[in-house]
């Protein structure tokens, strides 16, 4: 409801103050818009329709990322493409990313394609693999106190999960080791079930992990979920910066709530999203 008032608004600014040049608006996520089949959603995917893009200038162009959920492509289908993952082109965009890691790490250009390779294979063509393992490179790199070892580090690659549903799931089985008692498994309950992000004083007293005796577990669960749910900052409250904890990335929840199986825990009410940890 508010969104197409709001691009008309830019547009005829646009077009009133630079009477020649183009516009391009883009919208990154758009299936992170609302829930699949929700009547917020559908309002949402009507600024999508043919009736409304014909009333904009023809040097005003929408560019629209998203993965393709149903309601997604139905929309867009007729004046859209989908990404294969095994297409040349993202393939080879690919390869180009996971270099451009290694380079950050290693000089050697033999070394780098040895590595690519593993990595390539190990991400099942996608990216958001690529980048979380991105992140566990650097850190294995910047934690090494000696010479970094090329035999080494292509052993931690190779011990690697395989594509973003493995990286999860080996994420989670840290965590629950990690972390005593029901604690990981009320923590990820909180995570999926907000409609907001939470603050970490909100989780200590949601987790009942408010006193001292309780900092060291709590910065260890911290520690152990950085790369799925991340702290960030967020909107000043009342003039302080606040941390709060964010998905990585909307599959990790999408991940979690379709996971149907027994959790170790066995607690059967709570296991209508967790996964079973081995």
């Amino acid at each position: 409801d508010v969104l197409i008032p709001l691009l008309n608004e830019i547009v005829e600014k646009h077009c009133n103050c630079n009477e020649s040049s183009n516009l391009l608006i883009v919208i990154d996520a758009l299936d992170e818009a609302g829930v699949e089949g929700s009547e917020l959603r559908r309002r949402f995917l009507e600024l999508f329709s043919v009736k409304y893009l014909r009333k904009l200038p023809l040097r005003v162009k929408l560019l629209v990322t998203g993965r393709p959920e149903v309601d997604v492509k139905d929309k867009l289908l007729s004046y859209s493409h989908v990404i294969d993952e095994n297409d040349e082109t993202h393939v080879n965009d690919l390869k180009s990313y996971i270099r451009f890691s290694l380079e950050q790490v290693f000089d050697d250009a033999i070394v780098i394609n040895e590595c690519a390779s593993i990595l390539l294979e190990k991400s099942e063509n996608k990216f958001l693999y690529t980048a979380v393992v991105a992140e566990q490179i650097s850190e294995w790199y910047n934690d090494t106190e000696e010479r970094f070892n090329l035999t080494d580090f292509i052993q931690k690659l190779n011990c690697l999960p395989r594509g973003i549903d493995g990286s999860y799931k080996q994420t989670i089985a840290k965590l629950s080791k990690a972390v005593r008692g029901d604690k990981w498994h009320e923590f990820l309950m909180f995570m999926v079930s907000n409609l907001e992000p939470l603050s970490e004083c909100e989780l200590k007293y949601l987790l009942n992990m408010e006193h001292k005796d309780d900092e060291n577990e709590f910065k260890s669960l911290v520690n152990h979920v950085v790369t799925v749910f991340p702290l960030r900052e967020c909107s000043l409250e009342r003039g302080v910066s606040v941390k709060k904890f964010y998905p990585f990335h909307k599959s990790i929840v999408d991940w979690l709530v379709t996971q149907i199986n027994k959790t170790a825990c066995g607690n059967r009410a709570l296991n209508f999203f967790l996964p079973s940890i081995p």
